[in-house]
C-alpha cells in the first residue's frame, strides 16, 4: 500500500490515509483477495487426490507391460482367420433349426422296404449289386436268393457281403422253385452236420437254406453282390431279397 501524509488543517499533526493498491494485478480475483485477506486457500484438494488415485491406477497397469512395448505389439498374430471363420460357419449352418428337439430324438432300428432284384435272365458269372455301399448304420435282418429255369436244374449262385471293410462270400446250391434264406455257418457243405446261425458275423461261410432263419447282420457300411456261376438254364430267373433296417433318429 501507498500512503500520504496530509498536513491537518487544524495543526493537530498529521493524518495518514492508505490507498489500497494491488501490486498483483495479473492474479485473479479470488487469488488477490485471498492474499489480501491473507488467507492461504486451497480449493482443489478433493480434485488433487482423486488425481493422484488415477495416476497410480495407470501405472499399476502400466508397471505390466512388457519392457519392449513395440517387439511385443509386433508379435502379435496377424493370422487371416476369414478361412476357419468360414469353415466353422459351414459345419453350423449345417445344424437343425431346433436343435433342442434334434437331440431329443432317440435312435431306432427302422425297418425299410424289401429290397428285391430280378434278373431274367441273369448273365452267367456277372456280378449283380443288390445294394450299394449303404453307410450310417445298416441292420440286414434275412437275404432271401429264389431261381427257376424251365429244366428245372438246381443252380449255383455266390453271394458276397462286404461290411466295413469285411468281405464275407459263399456258394448258394439253390433248388429249382424253392424260396431260400442265405444263412452263415463253419461248414461249407451238409446242412445237418453244421449249425445254423442265420447271418451271425462270427461265421464265414454262406450257404443256402430252404428253412426260415431270422438273425442279423450289423454294420456301418454294408455292399452286397450277387452271380449265378452255373449255366443259364432256359426261362431262367434269378432274384435276390434284402429285408433290412437303417439306424435312424426317431422322436
Amino acid at each position: 500500500m501507498d500512503a500520504d501524509a496530509q498536513h491537518d488543517s487544524h495543526g493537530q499533526g498529521y493524518s495518514v490515509v492508505f490507498r489500497a493498491v494491488s501490486r498483483h494485478r495479473g492474479l485473479p480475483e479470488l487469488t488477490r483477495t485471498s492474499i489480501r485477506s491473507g488467507l492461504v486457500v486451497d480449493d482443489n484438494t478433493a480434485n488433487i487426490a482423486t488425481l493422484v488415485t488415477n495416476v497410480g491406477a495407470i501405472k499399476t497397469k502400466t508397471d505390466n507391460l512388457p519392457a519392449d512395448t513395440a517387439t511385443a505389439i509386433a508379435a502379435i498374430p496377424t493370422t487371416d482367420l476369414s478361412t476357419d471363420v468360414g469353415a466353422i460357419k459351414t459345419k453350423t449352418d449345417n445344424l437343425p433349426a431346433d436343435t433342442a428337439a434334434e437331440i431329443a430324438k432317440k435312435d431306432a432300428w427302422v425297418l425299410q422296404e424289401l429290397l428285391t432284384q430280378t434278373k431274367t435272365p441273369p448273365t452267367q458269372n456277372e456280378w449283380y449289386t443288390l445294394l450299394s455301399t449303404a453307410t450310417g448304420g445298416i441292420k440286414l435282418l434275412s437275404l432271401n436268393p429264389y431261381q427257376e429255369n424251365s429244366e428245372t436244374n438246381s443252380k449255383s449262385v455266390e453271394v458276397e457281403i462286404t461290411i466295413d471293410g469285411r468281405v464275407v462270400s459263399g456258394s448258394l446250391g439253390l433248388i429249382n422253385e424253392e424260396n431260400h434264406s442265405c444263412i452263415r455257418t463253419k461248414a461249407t457243405n451238409n446242412l445237418s452236420q453244421v449249425q445254423k446261425y442265420g447271418l451271425g458275423l462270427d461265421y464265414n461261410t454262406f450257404i443256402a437254406s430252404t428253412e426260415s432263419i431270422t438273425d442279423s447282420l450289423i454294420g456301418n457300411s454294408v455292399q452286397i453282390r450277387y452271380r449265378m456261376t452255373s449255366a443259364v438254364g432256359t426261362n431262367q430267373v434269378l432274384s435276390m431279397t434284402l429285408e433290412y433296417a437303417v439306424l435312424t433318429k426317431v422322436t
